[in-house]
């Protein structure tokens, strides 16, 4: 189940301002028609806009926007859509959806895209959607049997395909507009996949049966179109992706599967911009417990959830490259052990053969010569560490109990850095 605000799948927005809190409804813009090659019909719609509703001037909780006094809405927005609106904040709220009847008609409002069979039993009870919204005339049998149709909602009823009709041609423009408003609600302008972020260019346009979403991305020039097949199905669409070069296709998705086709597309684009491996080196695809064995792994380290997260990321890359996960585990598991101040035991080096000359100072011992030349403080290696060791800075004429500051040196770099506040050496202040 895809979850995203119940306010953008009905195509509402919040804005906060010191009066209170302004409702917008998010308008895509209007299709375009092709007529025949080389001639588009504009068509007199609108574009891409943010219209005003209206103001509340409460906290949008479900208890207070039903209060007719806490609304002040714009002149323009009809009493049916201050209903709506407050309806679709109240399911919000509540991540529930909800239901009410208004000037004759039952609405239901979904606070998360529904799967298609919800959609199904909806259509079939004879509601039509727009967005997250449904609607139908109020009757006697529609009432009793809103309960069954609420329950609906979570996908525990079902409707067989042959209660569908084809759409007629004076409904092509209307689905086609209401597949560009579904995809928009998911994605709006952008549309990030493959490690590229592609951008809407210009209107959808619907050609024939099928509507058309142009994408660009601007750096590598690559173009990438969707195809919406509109006349088969009120709302499931066969759907053909064209991408450098590449072709694919899907049957009969519904708005639930929108995110799964972009997660398709982008692994289309990633097998185009990977070297293909030669036959003697081409291994299958990693098991998809490949992935889980890795997180389960990552799972049993003591570590922030933003780096578990970032190992969780890389491990995946490896994996999708054809690489063990085992490698970026054990940086991670060094990093949580780094966190929690493990420390392990050195192993002596064998004495070397050969005597070496005597070596110079390094230059963290001619850094510390250097600090040590200037009043007030003083620097000393306190401890060793298997690739390094930890310095402690003290006033002048005491010692390192009177320590108050303290950096760890790995591999002749400082890895850590703590100071106490009475700490002005510049050199360390910086």
């Amino acid at each position: 189940m895809i979850r995203m605000s119940t306010l953008r799948l009905n195509g509402l927005r919040l804005g906060y301002s010191v009066g209170g809190t302004v409702v917008d409804y998010v308008y895509p813009g209007t299709i375009d028609i092709h007529i025949v090659d080389g001639i588009k019909l504009t068509t007199t719609g609108k574009d891409a806009q943010d219209v005003k509703l209206g103001r509340i001037r409460v906290e949008p909780t479900a208890t207070k926007v039903m209060d007719p006094d806490a609304w002040e809405w714009e002149e323009k927005t009809a009493a049916q859509a201050q209903a709506w609106v407050q309806h679709v904040v109240v399911a919000d709220s509540l991540k529930e959806h909800q239901s009410y009847e208004f000037e004759g008609q039952i609405v239901i409002i979904s606070h998360e895209i529904l799967p298609r069979t919800a959609e199904q039993a909806l259509y079939v009870a004879g509601f039509r959607s727009s967005l997250g919204t449904w609607r139908a005339a109020a009757t006697a049998e529609r009432r009793a049997r809103l309960p069954d149709l609420m329950r609906a909602l979570a996908g525990d009823l079902s409707a067989t395909e042959s209660n569908y009709p084809k759409v007629r041609k004076d409904q092509l423009k209307e689905n086609a507009q209401h597949a560009w408003m579904r995809w928009h609600a998911v994605f709006r302008m952008d549309l990030e996949v493959g490690g590229r972020t592609y951008k809407v260019r210009g209107r959808p346009v619907l050609r024939g049966d099928e509507l058309a979403i142009a994408f660009r991305h601007a750096s590598s020039g690559s173009e990438l179109t969707i195809r919406f097949d509109v006349a088969s199905h009120p709302f499931l669409y066969n759907v053909t992706v064209e991408v450098d070069g590449q072709t694919l296709r899907r049957e009969a998705l519904a708005w639930h599967d929108f995110p799964a086709l972009a997660e398709d597309i982008g692994s289309t684009i990633k097998a185009k911009k990977r070297p293909q491996a030669s036959s003697a080196t081409r291994t299958a695809p990693a098991p998809a417990s490949a992935y889980d064995d890795a997180r389960r792994a990552l799972g049993e380290l003591t570590l922030p959830a933003k780096k578990s997260a970032y190992y969780m990321q890389r491990a995946k890359e490896s994996i999708d490259d054809g690489n063990a996960w085992a490698p970026i585990v054990a940086r991670a598991r060094r990093t949580a052990e780094k966190l929690a101040g493990v420390q392990h035991p050195t192993k002596k080096r064998p004495p070397t053969p050969r005597a070496s000359p005597p070596a110079g100072p390094s230059a963290v011992d001619t850094a510390i010569d250097s600090f040590n030349s200037e009043p007030t403080w003083r620097a000393e290696k306190l401890r060793q560490r298997a690739d390094g060791f930890v310095l402690v800075v003290y006033p002048e004429g005491k010692d390192a109990g009177a320590a108050v500051a303290s950096v760890d040196i790995v591999h002749g770099e400082v890895d850590d850095f703590s100071a106490g506040e009475n700490l002005t050496h510049p050199a360390l202040a910086s």
